[in-house]
């Protein structure tokens, strides 16, 4: 069965990504119906270089200025703009290989049960920061079960019948819209199917600063949206318990030497499961184990009952 499709991105100041996104659109093996992207308000010549990639004409384009959406707001703006019945996300920051809709669209036409695609998307790294930060934090494809895989806004596609079931993305979460998105199409009976070819690559953040932000921010929107509660609850049992061993070794000289070997073992347990060879990396997965915690206790703090 032959389908429609539309890509969908939004955008925030990216000129200096997008570039990149719009020539790997333009280089398709099988050319979208059409792009819809959404600008966020943007201060700076990305929304210049959107109307120049839609003035030359080569696919069907439409371009919406929307100072202060966030994210789901703006996904969901492109969509109710479209008539395509297939939607591919993507964003900003990304760049397609040539064969994305393609891949993207064969398990749609083979299986008319499949209602959602999970692509893939690999780093594209360009500093040695960025190499490790890929290398300790990113799954690797052969560690991938196809049947919990929970897609990336960045590389998927669905149905346009299931977005409207579930009701679109979350208007009142971000980040984590995607994930939440992607588990309300899962628990909604929607059959996926995990196309590994269909990849896009991207740029990993640039330092720890910008790092610790992102963790942070999307902790936060882990609480808010009641996602991946067990594992901010062993983190917080976890550093929880070393810190009062660190606190007794006052009181106690010999906690202190129970809380180097706890330690010690610790780190070694997370150098072996992630294979950590560079003490980069070590202090990598540290920080973003306490800007996870730091990020659900503060929303925990600003929004206890989860109002939307």
């Amino acid at each position: 069965m032959a389908h429609s499709v539309v890509i969908v991105a939004t955008v925030k100041n990216e000129e200096n990504n997008i570039q990149e996104l719009l020539d790997s659109i333009k280089l398709q093996t099988r050319f979208p119906d059409e792009v819809i992207i959404v600008d966020g308000g943007s201060t700076d010549n990305t929304v210049k270089k959107l109307i120049e990639f839609k003035n030359k004409d080569i696919i069907p384009t439409k371009i919406f200025i929307k100072p202060g959406t966030n994210i789901s707001q703006a996904l969901n703006i492109a969509i109710k703009n479209s008539n395509c019945d297939i939607i591919a996300c993507t964003a900003a920051g990304t760049i397609l290989d040539k064969n994305w809709i393609k891949n993207l669209l064969k398990p749609f036409e083979r299986d008319a049960n499949v209602k959602v695609v999970s692509g893939w998307y690999e780093p594209d790294c360009r500093t040695p920061f960025e190499k490790v930060l890929a290398d300790v934090s990113l799954p690797k494809l052969e560690e991938i079960n196809p049947d919990k895989f929970i897609p990336s806004s960045r590389s998927m596609a669905f149905h346009r019948l299931a977005w409207e079931k579930i009701g679109g993305f979350p208007e009142w979460l971000t980040p984590g819209d995607d994930t939440y998105f992607s588990i309300a199409l899962r628990k909604a009976g929607y059959k996926f199917y995990f196309a590994s070819d269909a990849v896009v690559r991207w740029r990993p953040r640039k330092n720890m600063k910008d790092l610790w932000v992102q963790c942070f921010r999307y902790a936060n929107a882990d609480w808010k949206g009641g996602m991946r509660t067990g594992i901010f609850l062993k983190l917080i049992f976890t550093y929880g318990v070393g810190f009062i061993m660190f606190l007794l070794g006052f009181w106690k000289p010999i906690w202190w030497i129970i809380f180097i070997i706890s330690a010690l073992l610790y780190i070694g347990s997370i150098s072996w499961r992630k294979r950590i060879r560079k003490l980069s990396g070590l202090n990598i997965v540290i920080l973003m184990h306490i800007a996870n915690i730091a990020g659900w206790l503060s929303g925990i703090l600003k929004n206890p009952l989860r109002k939307r």
